[in-house]
């Protein structure tokens, strides 16, 4: 007779084999789609004497056919003592790598090393600075590339285990204990969108131009601002993009604006086209702006910002949960809906308040474009050493930060949005942890009829 504690035990042991497969082959669905993650690095080790800072943004693509994109950004801050911080933007460009999901850990296997910086914008003004770039940029290009295709021939090679993965974010965590989170952009196998292959292209173009003219004249409006007697054309080119057995339709956009005192820019931008399958609407969504070629700090907030085509004219969207919902209505409401009031947890409503400021904190949360307008650079910081960001370093802050009342951060903790009524046409703002320092306070300012935000002060807000 057999042992009946052996075949307990081979049974278990199939059985766990089976579970392992079955979650390997669910997480390899699942990670199918684009990433966005941030990183900071405070101190880096470049100059003893001179605090060196850097900020990491990259997207990753995880492909159906086990491939992998990954591109970003890479953002030195260099202190100043004479001034403002000395700020070295680089493209990071895009580089393929191979991705396996094996017993719940992820790994990828490069075909050749390599970081594609390509150097971008500087803040620099003065020769001082200049000279200051000038060595950095020797330091970045060379000593520090090297250091990085060191360290991913010894450690970028090494499985990951996956701590988390659904449809908000990919979080996984290497052998030395530390994590790193992803949120999720778009999901490229699930059925809520589809490629703009399947759709009948003269519609998709109609409805893309309108689109692309809607975010041009937007773009347009926020120039007008320094320069009310501008001139400028939009222009339009249908083209297609294809990679990784993709394929979408595009449309190539530029914008030639006549104007001495913007010295006579010319924006451009790419406008991706996909189909939201439940209802049948065409999306745009913003991709590679530039202005004369180059990045742009102010503009670059507006890449990976979607937008749709209404009897209202081009409005701009994000998708929540699977469900697109329009950001530029006073609040968020959603999309597939017809005359639905905005939801409550994204729409800020506060009792015995202006009716001009409730108006104006919705736009300032749910248009990026609107929020950079609404600033008086140079921001005040309350006093404190640390200055407060400047107009090229500003991060726009979404209706997920302002808010008023208590909500759950995605590590389950309470942080408090609020409200109060400060003298002279102020009104001040504060989110953090209850019976805790503030993360964000702010301080807003009617002036000549419109609502500024004049003093900031950000303490390191976490991701939720």
């Amino acid at each position: 007779m057999k042992n009946p504690l052996l075949i307990t035990i081979m049974i278990f042991c199939i059985s766990l084999l089976m579970s392992c497969d079955n979650i390997d082959s669910k997480y390899s669905k699942m990670i199918i789609g684009e990433y966005y993650s941030i990183e900071y690095i405070e101190d880096l080790d470049i100059d003893e004497d001179i605090p060196v800072s850097m900020t990491i943004e990259s997207e990753e693509e995880f492909f159906q056919n086990g491939t992998s994109i990954d591109h970003g950004t890479l953002k030195f801050s260099i202190f100043n003592p004479e001034g403002s911080d000395i700020i070295i933007i680089y493209d990071l460009k895009p580089s393929t790598s191979k991705w396996e999901i094996k017993n719940s850990m992820l790994s990828y296997t490069f075909d050749n090393v390599d970081i594609p910086l390509e150097f971008k914008y500087t803040n620099a003004s003065n020769y001082t600075e200049k000279e200051a770039v000038k060595y950095f940029r020797e330091f970045i290009e060379n000593d520090l590339t090297d250091m990085l295709k060191q360290f991913l021939i010894e450690e970028g090679e090494k499985p990951c285990k996956i701590v988390e993965l659904n449809e908000k974010r990919l979080v996984t965590e290497d052998s030395d204990g530390e994590q790193t989170i992803q949120k999720r952009i778009t999901n490229s196998n699930d059925s809520d969108n589809k490629t703009t292959s399947e759709i009948n292209s003269g519609d998709v173009y109609d409805i893309g131009t309108k689109i692309a003219k809607g975010v041009g004249t937007s773009i347009v409006a926020g120039l007008a601002l320094v320069d009310a007697e501008l001139t400028y054309d939009i222009e339009t080119s249908n083209d297609k993009f294809s990679a990784e057995g993709y394929t979408w339709s595009i449309i190539d956009v530029a914008i030639p604006v006549e104007s001495e005192k913007l010295s006579n820019p010319k924006i451009t931008f790419v406008l991706f086209l996909e189909l939201e399958k439940s209802q049948g609407i065409v999306v745009g969504t913003v991709k590679n702006i530039k202005a004369d070629g180059s990045s742009e700090p102010s503009l670059e907030i507006m890449n990976n910002t979607m937008y749709i085509e209404t009897e209202e004219g081009t409005e701009q969207v994000q998708m929540v949960d699977g469900e697109l919902y329009f950001v530029d209505r006073n609040g968020i409401e959603n999309a597939n809906s017809t005359g639905s009031s905005a939801t409550h947890d994204n729409n800020i409503s506060i009792e015995n308040f202006p009716s001009d400021f409730i108006e104006f904190i919705n736009k300032f949360s749910s248009n990026s474009s609107f929020q950079l307008n609404h600033i008086k650079f140079p921001l005040s910081n309350f006093g404190l050493d640390k200055p407060a960001p400047s107009k090229d370093e500003w991060k726009f802050i979404s209706n997920n930060e302002i808010f008023e009342g208590t909500r759950k951060t995605q590590d389950n903790n309470e942080v408090v949005g609020r409200f109060e009524k400060e003298e002279n046409n102020k009104i001040s703002y504060s989110l953090g942890y209850p019976e805790s320092d503030n993360i964000y306070y702010m301080i807003f300012e009617k002036s000549n009829q419109d609502w500024y935000l004049v003093e900031y002060l950000d303490e390191n807000m976490n991701d939720f």
